[in-house]
C-alpha cells in the first residue's frame, strides 16, 4: 500500500467542490478537464485526493450520481429506458444498460419491472 499524504483544507476544499458540481447536475457527461477548471489545483493532485477522501475515482462518482438519477427517472415511470438512456448523455442504450448494471447489478428494464411489482403487491 503507498503511502498517503494528508489532504490540506485547501485541496479538500475542491474536492468538495467538485463532489458538489457532479451531484447538482448528475445527468450532465462532464469531462475531467471541465472539472479542473473549476478549481485551483493539479489534475494530479485532485484525482488522488478525489480518491483519497471519497474512496473512488471521480469518473466512478460521477457514473454512479447519473445513475442514482436514472433510476429515480425509471421509478417516476414516465419516460422509457431509451428516452432516459438519452436523458443521461447516451448515444447507444445498450451501454447505458451495461453502465446501470454495473452500478446496480440489475438492468433498467428489471429496474422497472421491479418497482412495477412493488406498486401492485
Amino acid at each position: 500500500m503507498r503511502n498517503e499524504r494528508p489532504v490540506s483544507p485547501h485541496v479538500a476544499d475542491a474536492v468538495r467542490i467538485i463532489k458538489q458540481y457532479i451531484e447538482q447536475h448528475p445527468l450532465e457527461r462532464i469531462p475531467i478537464p471541465n472539472l479542473i477548471a473549476k478549481v485551483t489545483i493539479g489534475k494530479n493532485l485532485l484525482h488522488e485526493s478525489f480518491r483519497q477522501l471519497e474512496g473512488k475515482t471521480i469518473i466512478r462518482f460521477q457514473l454512479e450520481k447519473r445513475m442514482e438519477k436514472a433510476s429515480s427517472l425509471l421509478e417516476e415511470g414516465r419516460l422509457s429506458v431509451s428516452q432516459i438512456a438519452c436523458k443521461c448523455g447516451y448515444r447507444e442504450q445498450a451501454n447505458f444498460t451495461s453502465d446501470f448494471k454495473k452500478i446496480f447489478n440489475l438492468t433498467p428494464k428489471e429496474k422497472v419491472s421491479q418497482t412495477l411489482d412493488s406498486v401492485y403487491f
